[in-house]
Parts: C-alpha cells; sequence; structure tokens
C-alpha cells in the first residue's frame, strides 16, 4: 500500500511539472506567433507587424534627405538669389552628362555696355569665356562669377559679441559658398561628382605645397 502511495504521488508531481513546463512552451510560443483560422486550416502568422522592414528603413532614409535638400535649397535662394532657379536646384544629379558651352544658344547674353540689373532668371551676371554678361546656370561659368562674388559677400562675424542670427547666417552662406566653389570646379554638372573633384584639387594643392617646401628645405641646406 505504502509502496502504491509513494508511485501514485510521484506521478502526480510528474504530471503537474508536465503542465508547468507545457504551458511555459506554450507562452513562449504565443509570444512569437499568432494562430488565425481559415476555414478548417489554422494558418500561422509571425507578429513582424511591429518590426521595421527595409522598405519603411528607405522610406526613412529618403525622407531625410529630402529634407536636408529642401533646408540647403532654402540656404541657397536666401544667400543668392540666382540660385532660386530649378535649373541650380540641389542636390545636380547630372541631368546633362558635361556643362553647357556658353557658345550654345541662350546659354549667354552679352552685357551691353551699360548698367545691368543683376539678376536674371535662371543666369548670372559677371565674367567669363565670353566676356561679361549674362551665364546659364547650366554653364560653369556661372558658378565661377557667382563664387567670386559671394567671397567677397561673406559676412564678417565677431567671435565674441557677434549675435546668434548672425552666426547662423554666416555659417549658411559658407555652406553655399562651398557647394558653389565645388560646382565651379566640378567636371560635370552633378554635385557629388563635384565634391569629389574638389577633394581631389584640394589634395592636389596640398601635395605640391609639400613637394615645394620639401624643395626649399633642400636648397637651404645645401646654401
Amino acid at each position: 500500500i505504502l509502496d502504491m502511495q509513494q508511485t501514485q504521488r510521484e506521478e502526480y508531481v510528474k504530471s503537474k511539472r508536465s503542465g508547468t513546463e507545457q504551458d511555459t512552451l506554450s507562452t513562449a510560443f504565443n509570444f512569437f506567433f499568432h494562430i488565425s483560422g481559415d476555414g478548417d486550416n489554422n494558418i500561422i502568422k509571425r507578429r513582424l507587424d511591429d518590426t521595421p522592414t527595409l522598405k519603411t528603413e528607405q522610406e526613412r532614409t529618403r525622407k531625410k534627405m529630402s529634407a536636408k535638400a529642401e533646408e540647403m535649397n532654402r540656404k541657397m535662394a536666401k544667400v543668392a538669389k540666382e540660385l532660386s532657379s530649378s535649373f541650380a536646384k540641389y542636390p545636380l544629379k547630372g541631368e546633362t552628362s558635361t556643362w553647357l558651352d556658353p557658345s550654345t544658344d541662350n546659354a549667354f547674353i552679352a552685357a551691353k555696355g551699360e548698367p545691368e540689373p543683376l539678376f536674371k532668371q535662371d543666369y548670372v551676371y559677371g565674367p567669363g569665356r565670353l566676356g561679361r554678361g549674362y551665364y546659364h546656370l547650366l554653364t560653369i561659368d556661372s558658378y565661377k562669377a557667382l563664387y567670386a562674388r559671394l567671397q567677397n559677400e561673406a559676412p564678417f562675424i565677431c567671435c565674441c559679441f557677434g549675435t546668434k542670427v548672425a552666426r547662423q547666417e554666416a555659417s549658411d552662406h559658407e555652406d553655399v559658398l562651398r557647394i558653389v566653389y565645388n560646382r565651379s570646379v566640378g567636371s560635370r554638372p552633378d554635385d557629388a561628382i563635384a565634391a569629389e573633384d574638389a577633394i581631389k584639387i584640394a589634395r592636389g594643392e596640398a601635395r605640391a605645397y609639400y613637394q615645394s617646401s620639401q624643395n626649399a628645405q633642400l636648397l637651404f641646406m645645401t646654401i
């Protein structure tokens, strides 16, 4: 009788433990999956509704880049009215394979030798390969002329007494000046390629300066 009672007790404990483990497994399973009835068939669906998909991340990145471009275009139009043109909209993405030649029809409007209005939609007024006049924003001449002008218009901010607004204006001017410079040395009307070209030029100038300084040092040592 004692043996039977001991056996029954062990079986009871075993059954309770098995039931607990089963409940734990069921809870864990239901955490990751849910079952929805579809007629006589049950379809197991993974709970991924709240997990960001690749498409969601790409859309988020696209919106962030779009907001950055809009902010830059706002700065550009503020710093130089000519840059409000659709032909100057940031970022340029190489709609044309090369810069427009100023000798092309409507790419250049010559100055008439009298006081000229500085602003003409889609053009920049200044010197260039064909003389002084209006160069279309699809010509590299327009950005060379604009870069020279913006350098002279750069705001001066005293580091001690400059207001927050003045510092922001100086920062915006510097951002726009960098883009205009890149375009003025770019091999094609594409902001990504123009930035790479500007970096190559900077590296070449740094290498040339280093070489000249080394030559000067060697010359000094031989004297």
